[in-house]
């Protein structure tokens, strides 16, 4: 099961957020779920063993009229202001579900709702492990030669194990955006990768028309650094040569990302991306 919900929050008086609140965000989400069930929040943070957590979260999405100054993000009485929570599997589905049925508050925001289908909010929805395999086959015939992605939130990625200094790269790389995707769809989820060619990505996907490429500088104070993301909209072109299974796996990864996120720290923030529909 895959499931994102929006949170569409209260703003009823001037009030200021940081700029750059990620780590309160997945603070705050951990919190909440331990008040319900305490070892679900335990697996829900996971380890340190580098596994994929099966969420994502937002930072939160403000349009309308702001103002931003001293590192924060003034907002006014009445703008629209969201954020969302995605989770992969059955135990964190469920968690995530019963927040938005128990929640009415979130930080200093009252919610106004909880938006969990797409006709009521276009970051929600909810869908089944054989829907996913279904949609992956309705795109490759919708749009046979490759995928458009939306990069909504910065966007980033670690090319050297071990986090080396140099080895951040925050440009819309296929090998890394696709890579990404594989992994966490292999470490979340109960599906299996079809017989593939060794370096199938590196060969098979390309970098395609792109727009709107900007850089964003995200500030982690817990761990003391900061870090680029890219945002934008990246068409990847798929080699019409790859054998039909390759291809409808591309497809599945691709519409995956609306859930599963890309790149580094999609639990505070960053990653979040969508297919855009042709």
């Amino acid at each position: 099961m895959f499931v994102s919900v929006v949170a569409e929050l209260q703003v009823d008086k001037p009030m200021s957020i940081p700029i750059t609140h990620g780590e309160a965000m997945q603070a705050e989400f951990l919190r909440r779920v331990s008040e319900l069930d305490s070892g679900v929040a335990v697996h829900l943070h996971g380890g340190r063993d580098g596994k994929t957590r099966p969420y994502t979260i937002s930072q939160i999405q403000v349009e309308g009229e702001t103002t931003v100054g001293d590192g924060r993000r003034y907002l006014q009485p009445g703008c629209n202001a969201w954020f969302r929570l995605t989770a992969i599997g059955a135990l964190p589905s469920q968690a995530v579900l019963a927040l938005s049925e128990s929640l009415n508050s979130w930080m200093q925001f009252g919610i106004r709702r909880w938006s969990v289908f797409p006709e009521e909010h276009s970051w929600s929805g909810v869908t089944k492990l054989d829907d996913v395999f279904q949609s992956a086959w309705t795109s490759m015939e919708r749009e046979p030669d490759g995928a458009v992605l939306h990069f909504h939130s910065p966007t980033a990625f670690e090319t050297a194990s071990g986090g080396g200094w140099a080895g951040w790269m925050p440009l819309p790389i296929p090998r890394l955006v696709f890579g990404s995707l594989r992994a966490r769809t292999l470490g979340c989820t109960a599906i299996e990768e079809p017989p593939l060619p060794p370096n199938f990505i590196d060969e098979h996907v390309a970098l395609g028309q792109f727009h709107d490429i900007s850089s964003r500088l995200m500030s982690f104070q817990r761990h003391g650094y900061h870090r680029a993301g890219f945002t934008g909209v990246c068409e990847f072109r798929f080699d019409r040569k790859m054998p039909e299974p390759a291809r409808v796996w591309l497809h599945l990864l691709a519409n995956l990302a609306f859930y599963l996120g890309v790149g580094k720290d999609t639990t505070r923030g960053m990653g979040q991306v969508r297919r855009a529909t042709a």
